[in-house]
């Protein structure tokens, strides 16, 4: 507090918290055991006494004063409470043994407590034994006590202590009773099965009206059996009842959810050849209207990769890498061979927006405005056939098809991301031996002037060089590759001149 040269105005302010305190205060409890509002209230009163506390942030000085006066005031209480019980059965002890009581310690007395001091004192006790003095002097650098005992005091035997006088008195201590060992609890049977056709039609729990599965589930199964046996032991209304019937309810919920969520990853490849939904107007049209905002800023950036929107808009939703790995390794079988026919429009569309590159069969052209068939059916057809599968699924429409599948993707990444799966590699097997025994693309109908586009994933081919190149091909090339000049409109033939075709090579 800055007093430490000021002892004269330290005290002052002390005395004066002092007085407070006994005026609010209760002097017999710690400052812990007070009520918080009378110590608050003491506190701002002093404060407003002695404004020197005042420049003290929330009067701390106060409060320390307070808590160390309460505590020695409590320690001084229960000092000077302790040393009158001692009185008190010394004095009890003398009137026993005037009447007869404990006659072998009759001349024995009890003495105080010995207690720090610097003053000289002598203490006398009215008893008709001898006085005994006991003078203290200044403590010394290794001070005794000093007494004088007469010498008719010589031969007293010396006092016991009044703990051993207590202990003496109080019943000898008893043994703790040895641990009882404990019976091993025989082990809870297994609840009796059930059937699934014993089980009640929808969901026990109140509010609910769930339906249970069409298909057996073992896990809900055991719980309305483990349910039952509840009830045999506690009744219907028993404590844990509640709590059975909410485990069977969050059971039930995440089957409810998880069902849509089975893939069977064998039977992709025939779902995606179906005819009916390549051919399927409205599909069509949704896919049109899918790709028409996004697929010409995506094939215009330079590294696919790095496209952000375009690496999370290729996952497949709950179908997962798994499922992503197989739709995208039938739809390469579905383009590079002739097992079934697209439609014209595919064709037509796929010829305005996929480039081939002779030079570089595989890589992104950056030059061109158009993207390559590996990443339009990686990035464009895959998420689009999961999206119709999706729909498939869940008897739903397209457009909740999609928000199914964007809901449902981090499920996918999480749950089917394992592709180490011999199904897998033996559905990418049958794809890529189809794909070698058959090469050749579909022909797109007679009326398209569109050229074909190049087997996928072939490698690349160089084209023969014909004798006369301004010559007009009137039928396509199987073994050519497909460049931009391909895509424009052919001139306008003359009228007196013939056209001769040329051969078709044989593909290697």
């Amino acid at each position: 507090m800055g007093l430490a040269d000021n002892t004269e105005r330290y005290d002052r302010l002390q005395r004066i918290v002092k007085d407070m305190i006994h005026q609010k205060l209760q002097v017999a409890k710690t400052i812990s055991q007070q009520e918080k509002i009378c110590v608050e209230a003491t506190i701002i009163a002093i404060a407003n006494i002695a404004p020197f506390f005042k420049q003290f942030e929330g009067h701390w000085p106060v409060h320390n004063i307070i808590g160390t006066y309460l505590l020695n005031a409590q320690t001084r209480l229960r000092k000077d409470l302790e040393l009158e019980a001692d009185i008190e059965m010394q004095v009890s002890g003398e009137e026993r043994s005037e009447i007869g009581v404990n006659s072998e310690e009759e001349s024995t007395k009890i003495r105080p407590r010995k207690t720090s001091s610097n003053l000289k004192r002598s203490v006398h006790f009215d008893s008709p034994v001898p006085e005994v003095k006991i003078y203290w002097k200044k403590k010394k650098a290794q001070g005794k006590v000093k007494t004088r005992i007469p010498s008719e005091e010589a031969t007293t035997p010396p006092r016991k202590s009044i703990l051993n006088k207590r202990k003496s008195e109080e019943p000898p201590a008893q043994e703790p009773p040895s641990k009882k060992r404990k019976k091993a609890k025989k082990p809870v049977p297994d609840p009796a099965p059930l059937a699934w056709s014993d089980l009640p039609p929808t969901c026990p729990t109140v509010y609910c009206e769930d339906p249970l599965p069409e298909m057996p589930v073992q896990h809900i199964l055991s719980l309305f059996a483990r349910h039952q046996h509840l009830i045999s032991e506690v009744g219907p209304t028993g404590p844990r009842i509640a709590f059975s019937k909410l485990q069977i309810c969050t059971a039930l919920t995440q089957e409810k959810h998880r069902a849509k969520y089975i893939v069977n990853y064998e039977s992709l490849p025939a779902r995606i050849f179906k005819a009916e939904d390549l051919q399927d107007s409205s599909v069509w049209n949704n896919f049109l209207r899918d790709i028409d905002q996004k697929i010409f800023a995506f094939s215009r950036a330079t590294s696919k990769m790095s496209f952000t929107y375009a690496l999370y808009g290729r996952r497949c939703g709950y179908y997962g890498p798994k499922g992503e790995f197989v739709i995208n390794s039938t739809l390469m079988r579905l383009f590079a061979s002739k097992e079934e026919d697209l439609s014209f429009q595919l064709f037509d569309t796929l010829s305005t927006i996929v480039d081939k590159n002779p030079d570089s069969f595989d890589e992104y052209d950056e030059t061109s405005d158009l993207i390559s068939l590996k990443d339009f059916t990686s990035f464009i057809l895959t998420p689009f056939a999961a999206s119709v599968l999706i729909a498939d699924d869940g008897g739903i429409t397209f457009e909740e098809a999609v928000d199914v599948l964007d809901n449902s993707n981090n499920y996918g990444d999480m749950m089917q991301a394992d592709l180490d799966d011999p199904v897998l590699d033996e559905i990418h097997r049958k794809n890529m031996c189809a794909i070698q025994q058959d090469q050749k693309i579909s022909q797109p109908p007679h009326h398209s002037h569109r050229k074909l586009l190049s087997s996928f994933p072939e490698p690349p081919i160089t084209p023969k060089i014909e004798s006369k190149p301004s010559q007009i091909q009137s039928k396509p090339k199987m073994n050519a590759t497909i460049s931009l000049k391909d895509f424009a409109e052919p001139a306008p033939k003359a009228k007196n001149k013939n056209i001769s075709e040329p051969k078709i090579g044989k593909s290697k």
